[in-house]
């Protein structure tokens, strides 16, 4: 037996089936029906037919799970089946068939070939199946004409002619002569430059492909006589073919579907010349054809382009595709195949009937056969299961005709006006879908609807903050003499007026005075770092502010003298009354800005009437009433705010107004909604996220809310479940909206549903709005396809303030309405088949964090005014989870920046938002081939940039670990990480907090979190919290609980904390550290505790500095009482030999010195944040004042053991003479450098060996 190596087309089959091993993958099936048959004949001329023919006789030989090796067999005996199926129906029939084809083969050592004789009614057919490894689909068809030929022969004379077939060692041969090609040589050189590169998306699309099922199912179209001439007469007047047209339709096509210029197919050639027409064997060649859809050139050139790219690939068309995806992957390159759909052409003489086997490598096949005996043209379509359904493909195939023959109708037309969408798309995207006629008060503005229902519901109470609150006539006239001073100040329509406050009534009476002034508010967050508040004020002109007093005093120099200055109650000696209205609906009520790409925030204008219509329409969605009680939880420089206020006011609702502490504490948030019986809560997903979390370790289902509407980012509902189960009749609405379209676009409630399918659903256009999906052609897309989403109608902003280009750029005229202006708003989206949106992200780099939009640009511009950054790109990522969003700078500076360096010099020019929560040193920003940023090789910063690893020691600690580790969703955090600059921000804090409250069952503030942002410190702040309030000794636990303990006691720095370190190194003893404690009687306080703790003696104590003279004092008193001491360890300190008397003011001095001293010496600020600079001067002076009285005199019984340090103090020595045992240890370090590192560790081994012995 020869073994031969496979042909590289047959190792790209051998690798599919062991891929998916066990199925009809590589089957190619063909039927050919008889009227009648003799079946003995036909049997002796198949076994004819394979003796005649080598390479149906080809096995598979296994090389010991190696790529194997085939080989010929001689004298075969052919089996040939006989199946009798009677008068069965025409559709079991079909899938007796599709079942026959889907038989696996054998794969080693086994016959590769099939054949069964099916009688059925009054006709038989020759079932006939091989392994693609064999033959490939037209050599099948081959087969079929071959065993026919020689049937007919034998019927007609009995003697069959001799068959002369191409041996298969020649058809070995001729691949192995091609290999050592110069041919061979050019073809691989071409390929190789051809994709020299691949795109991200088509990668992605692959890696799809492989987590999908491969079943597929085919449908056959038919073409139309009366297109089929006019394709044909096309082809015939400009010379091409009708290959070539079908493939440059097909290329304009998934451009649009794909959204991408650059689109790659998968083309089949036949391969052979013209000696080989007969000829059996798997000959086919795999092209993928890559081409960039020029959408500017006319219809006809760009057919041209394709006919020539066929032409060249057609010259290198013989080279294995698998050994170029090979190679590819060599070179880094994880790509398992180069297309995701293929097209194949074939003019065929005599009908064969293959069989599809019901799988498919592509998620869509198109094969267009040409039948030249019978003129008949036909479309199959073969598509995975998985992924489309059959009346998507039934679309699909309408638009490909469509856009055929719109190809061959204006041939000169350009590419870009082609549509691919069939006219019934249209008339339903843009009639059926966009049904949001409605009627609203066209002429009013807000104030005046303000008016109008503070004369309905006067005595109601209006809006509420803590412990004020106002009617609706309060409000009303309050805000009405504030607007007179305004009126005096020569506020008038569209003057954009500054507003400038913390949360307050004062706030909604501002703004109500400025719109009854006749102006437009721009608010400001007086928390805005100075010099984005001088660049708003500049850019909005406001020539006032209108603010609160201890706002002014802190920034009333912003805006130089050009800027005047209202403080918000100067309202004395004004009527209340209602002023005569000098406004349009059409004059501006709001500028808000948003972050922009230029480095500077953008301010939109928004119209009175915008605003009406959203909440006052004769079709509106809600039912809200003056019974609703609403929270304004959202800053009012954020949009959301716009619907909080007026949804409240102009319905006669309560509007509660959340102090700005309260909006970061779930649980305090909660508190309110219950107090005030809230009834429409509006949140970001991600605010409502720890909401919800909180909520739920909540018992009673008490909360009164019937709405919560969802804005400001995209919404998980998988994340709303416990929350649905929990107020099963609260409604869960989503809406998405962007400021320029004056803050909701869309509609869509929440159901079980939604929350099953966790699809980003954001439902239909609200009323006086429509929504259109578009390519950048401004085409529309066809249902399911994504594409740029453009909002048009009433809601639509007037533009940007002083940006009349970008305004240009985005407003933009509507192509379906004349005259109307559409928003682009850079946001991605699909329609689904009943009118529902689907969102999808960006379709630029702007992100969005916790509902704020940002615009990375603005945030790579304040970095490069560093002197020392000399490149930046700064992306979001997503968390593992997918629930949360951050945004990571990449720096590259002339010399290394600290983080907290960049970090301050942001916050001086951006909002906190703003600031990235990863910085990442880069020595260059990687480039793709075309010179763009590599967005894909920036480095993930949660798993490459983590600071220097300190693993926990205490319980307490590896349980604050474990929070920050679920919380961040990061590994391997530190217990000196910094939460900030691990990916923490302030809503990850809440849930930081809440989770702690969850699994310590302690409860702590958000500031809590920005006190002490590392483990560490979080860690001993806790435990002193809580020692202190269960003792009076402030005693800590470092480390966890064993049988032995170790007492320790300060130096005159008076807090146990210093000793926190020391846990790491001592693992044996439980380590207590005591702080030092102002009392009388402090000894026996002391020793409470202690025999608390441990009931029975032995005790061990240690001391460092003035702590030594505290546990010889303590011993002695101990031992007095019949306590056991083992051991006094004391590191570097002197007995007190003599008794001092210094005032009082004096040692408040020599404290604070000290105190001033450490801090710039030893940074207590950062090792022992959780203590103020005076918490330490307090303590130290009451250390002294102790000392200052004491004298250490007689003799203990434990024995003492002195850790001394460099320095030279002879003093200590009167120590040996104060017990029997007396033992000296030469430490490390001078007297102030003992505790800390290098020299701790050094101490901490002598302190472990005294222990253990």
């Amino acid at each position: 037996m020869i073994l031969y190596k496979l042909t590289d087309s047959q190792k790209r089959i051998w690798y599919t089936e062991s891929l998916f091993p066990d199925t009809s993958v590589s089957n190619v099936v063909v039927r050919k029906t008889f009227d009648s048959l003799n079946f003995p004949l036909m049997k002796k001329a198949i076994q004819f037919f394979v003796e005649a023919y080598e390479l149906m006789r080809v096995r598979l030989s296994e090389q010991n799970g190696l790529e194997p090796a085939q080989y010929v067999v001689n004298d075969p005996m052919v089996t040939v089946k006989v199946v009798d199926l009677g008068e069965m129906k025409e559709e079991e029939l079909a899938q007796w068939f599709e079942k026959q084809a889907k038989q696996s083969f054998a794969l080693y050592d086994a016959d590769l070939y099939d054949f069964t004789l099916v009688k059925r009614g009054g006709k038989v057919d020759l079932l006939i199946r091989c392994h693609h490894i064999l033959v490939d689909g037209i050599s099948i068809v081959l087969v079929a004409q071959k065993i026919e030929t020689i049937y007919k022969q034998l019927i007609d004379r009995e003697i069959v002619e001799p068959i002369v077939p191409v041996p298969f060692q020649r058809y070995l041969a001729a691949e192995s002569e091609y290999l050592q090609s110069k041919r061979f040589q050019q073809d691989q050189q071409f390929w190789q430059h051809e994709f020299a590169t691949i795109s991200e998306s088509l990668s992605a699309r692959v890696d799809a492909l492989y987590e999908r099922s491969l079943t597929a199912n085919r449908i056959v179209y038919p073409i139309s006589e009366k297109v089929k001439r006019k394709l044909e007469a096309f082809c015939q007047a400009y010379h091409v073919s009708l290959n070539t047209l079908m493939l440059s339709a097909l290329f304009i096509y998934f451009s649009r579907i794909y959204n991408e210029r650059e689109v790659v197919l998968g083309s089949y050639f036949s391969n052979r010349k013209a000696k080989d027409r007969t000829a059996l064997g798997m000959f086919v060649s795999t092209v993928p054809v890559r081409m960039e859809v020029n959408e500017e050139q006319p219809v006809l050139e760009w057919i041209r382009e394709t006919q020539r790219k066929q032409m060249r690939i057609l010259r290198h068309q013989k080279y294995p595709y698998n050994r170029l995806i090979q190679e590819m992957r060599q070179h880094g390159q994880d790509i398992k195949q180069l297309f995701t759909v293929g097209m194949d052409y074939q003019e065929v003489g005599v009908e064969g009937d293959p069989i599809f086997n019901g799988y498919d490598f592509n998620e869509l096949s198109l094969h267009i056969k040409k039948y030249t005996m019978t003129d008949r043209l036909v479309l199959s379509i073969d598509y995975r299961q998985e992924m489309f359904s059959q009346s998507e493909v039934d679309q699909l195939v309408e638009r490909i005709i469509k856009l055929v023959i719109d190809m061959i109708q204006s041939p000169d037309q350009l590419v870009a006006r082609l549509e691919i969408c069939s006219e019934q798309e249209k008339q339903q995207m843009l009639v059926e879908f966009n049904s949001t006629q409605a009627e609203y008060p066209k002429e009013k503005t807000l104030h005046a609807l303000f008016e109008e229902q503070v004369d309905l519901t006067p005595h109601n109470i209006a809006v509420v903050f803590q412990e004020e609150q106002l009617t609706f006539m309060e409000l009303n006239e309050q805000a009405n003499r504030l607007a007179r001073v305004l009126r005096q100040r020569g506020v008038k329509p569209d003057d954009r007026v500054g507003l400038m406050m913390e949360r307050s009534l004062e706030v909604i009476v501002g703004i109500l005075a400025i719109l009854k002034a006749g102006g437009a508010y721009v608010p400001i967050d007086p928390e805005y770092p100075v010099e984005r508040i001088q660049f708003m004020l500049s850019d909005s002109g406001a020539r006032l502010v209108l603010s609160q007093a201890s706002i002014m005093e802190r920034l009333q120099s912003v805006g130089g003298e050009s800027v005047q200055w209202l403080e918000v109650t100067s309202t004395e000696g004004m009527e209340a009354f209602n002023l005569s209205s000098i406004n349009q609906s059409t004059d501006l009520a709001y500028v808000i800005y948003t972050s922009g790409t230029t480095g500077q925030p953008k301010g939109v204008m928004v119209e009175h009437r915008n605003v009406v219509r959203l909440l006052l329409n004769d079709a509106s969605l809600f039912d809200f009433d003056q019974n609703d009680i609403w929270t304004l939880f959202h800053s009012y420089c954020f949009d959301f705010s716009v619907w909080e206020m007026y949804g409240a006011l102009l319905y006669g609702g309560k509007l509660v107004i959340v102090p700005s502490q309260v909006t970061k504490e779930p649980k305090q948030f909660l508190e309110l909604l219950r107090r005030e019986k809230v009834t429409i809560l509006n949140q970001t997903p991600s605010a409502f996220d720890h909401l919800a979390q909180q909520e739920m370790n909540h018992e009673e289902s008490d909360l009164m809310v019937r709405k919560v509407i969802f804005g400001g980012e995209a919404l998980s509902p998988r994340k709303l479940s416990h929350w649905k189960r929990k107020y099963p009749h609260t409604q869960l609405i989503n809406m998405y909206g962007i400021t320029e379209i004056t803050v909701h676009a869309t509609y869509k409630e929440i159901t079980e549903l939604e929350i099953e399918s966790n699809v980003s659903n954001i439902g239909k256009p609200i009323p006086t709005l429509q929504t259109m999906v578009l390519d950048h052609n401004k085409n529309l897309v066809p249902i399911g396809v994504t594409g740029e989403l453009y909002i048009s109608g009433e809601g639509v902003a007037r533009g940007y303030l002083n940006q009349r280009e970008l305004t240009k750029e985005r407003f933009i005229e509507s192509p379906f309405v004349t005259g109307e202006r559409m928003y682009r708003t850079g946001d991605l989206a699909y329609w689904l088949e009943n009118g529902d949106l689907v969102y999808m992200g960006r379709i630029d780099q702007q992100v969005k964090v916790r509902g704020y939009r940002i615009e990375p640009g603005e945030i790579e511009s304040a970095l490069l005014e560093h002197a020392q950054v000399m490149d930046v790109t700064v992306r979001d990522w997503q968390t593992e989870a997918g629930d949360d969003c951050f945004l990571c700078a990449y720096v590259v500076s002339s010399q290394p920046i600290a983080v907290t360096e960049l970090r301050e010099h942001l916050r001086q020019k951006l909002p906190e938002y703003m600031i990235p929560s990863f910085f990442v040193a880069m020595e260059q920003i990687p480039l793709t081939s075309n010179g763009k940023v590599d967005r894909n090789a920036l480095p993930e910063p949660s798993s490459e940039f983590q600071p220097e690893y300190v693993p926990p020691i205490t319980e307490l600690e590896e349980q604050l670990v474990a929070i920050w580790e679920e919380v961040l969703g990061i590994d391997r955090i530190g217990v000196t990480d910094h939460f900030f600059e691990r990916g923490g921000h302030s809503l990850k804090a809440i849930a930081l907090t809440s989770k702690i409250d969850e699994v310590l069952n302690v409860q702590i503030n958000l500031s809590t979190i920005f006190q002490y942002p590392r483990i560490r410190q979080l860690a001993i702040y806790l435990n002193h919290t809580e020692t202190q309030s269960n003792n009076p000794t402030g005693l800590t636990l470092f480390n966890q609980k064993t049988d032995s303990s170790l007492f320790c006691f300060p130096s005159i720095i008076g807090f146990g904390t210093i000793f926190s370190g020391m846990a790491q190194l001592i693992k044996t003893h439980s380590l207590y550290g005591f702080d030092f404690i102002d009392d009388k009687d402090l000894l026996q306080k002391y020793i409470d505790q202690m025999v608390e703790i441990q009931p029975k003696g032995p005790y061990t104590l240690l001391g460092y500095s003035a702590g030594c003279t505290l546990i010889f004092e303590l011993a002695k008193r101990m031992e007095s009482q019949g306590y056991e001491i083992s051991s006094l360890i004391m590191v570097d300190g002197l007995p007190r030999t003599e008794k001092r008397w210094v005032s009082e003011d004096n040692v408040q001095q020599q404290a604070a010195e000290e105190v001033e001293m450490w801090y710039v010496q030893y940074h207590l600020d950062t090792y022992f944040s959780q203590y103020t600079k005076q918490d330490f001067v307090e303590r130290v002076k009451c250390y002294h004042m102790y000392l200052n009285r004491l004298l250490n005199s007689g003799r203990v019984q434990a024995p003492i053991h002195l850790i001394t340090s460099t320095d030279e103090l002879p003093e200590r020595e009167i120590w040996r003479n104060m017990t029997s045992r007396f033992y000296r240890y030469q430490g490390a370090g001078n007297h102030m450098d003992m505790l800390i590192t290098p020299y701790f560790e050094q101490n901490a081994e002598i302190i472990r060996d005294i222990l253990h012995n």
